[in-house]
């Protein structure tokens, strides 16, 4: 039981890892785009 919490639990924290990360990528390279382009 324990060990099938913490299983469900890393995939969660992975899960929210890509929705944090996805977007700051995102932003972080249309502000290089933009900083390279003006």
């Amino acid at each position: 039981m324990t060990l099938h919490f913490e299983i469900v639990l890393e995939r969660v924290l992975a899960t929210l890892r890509v929705w944090v990360l996805c977007p700051v990528a995102v932003l972080s390279i249309l502000a290089f785009a933009i900083a390279g382009w003006c």
